[in-house]
């Protein structure tokens, strides 16, 4: 397996961190625009077993099933259930100095020779990106509410 690991530092607090990271994609701060789309396979809140379709945003890109398979105190896990990847990805959050820090970290293979090639030559660039832009509206949302307080 490899990984792929982002990570920011929030000034909230941890608890006002965990729910959003356990609703991640179907949030408010989700940026416009992004290249990733959550679509919702199941009702009820979201627990083990809640399924997601995830899709890139733009023409002939790969999608591929989801479901979660763990949510901690503080983190969420979603497991690919077929499509371009095997693995996982977990979104976490721990109180450290300064903050909260929020890891996203993908542990995955990619499937078939096309997909490997379309990873390597671009789609590993704009996850990366997206990756980078959905943290920083998170933290750019966390931090305005907890402002407001």
């Amino acid at each position: 397996m490899k990984e792929n690991r982002h990570s920011i530092l929030v000034r909230c607090s941890e608890e006002a961190l965990v729910p959003e990271i356990v609703v991640w994609g179907e949030t408010p701060w989700w940026p416009r625009g992004s290249l990733m789309r959550f679509v919702r396979l199941t009702d009820g809140p979201v627990g083990v077993g809640t399924r997601y379709r995830q899709e890139v945003r733009f023409p002939l890109a790969p999608s591929w099933d989801v479901a979660v398979t763990e949510v901690g105190p503080h983190s969420i896990t979603r497991s690919f259930l077929h499509g371009m990847f095997t693995g996982s990805e977990t979104v976490s959050a721990r109180q450290e100095p300064g903050g909260t820090r929020v890891v996203y970290e993908m542990d995955y293979e990619v499937q078939g020779t096309a997909n490997r090639v379309l990873w390597a030559l671009l789609f590993r660039h704009l996850h990366d990106a997206n990756i980078r832009r959905i943290l920083k509206n998170l933290k750019r949302y966390c931090e305005a509410k907890e402002s407001k307080r």
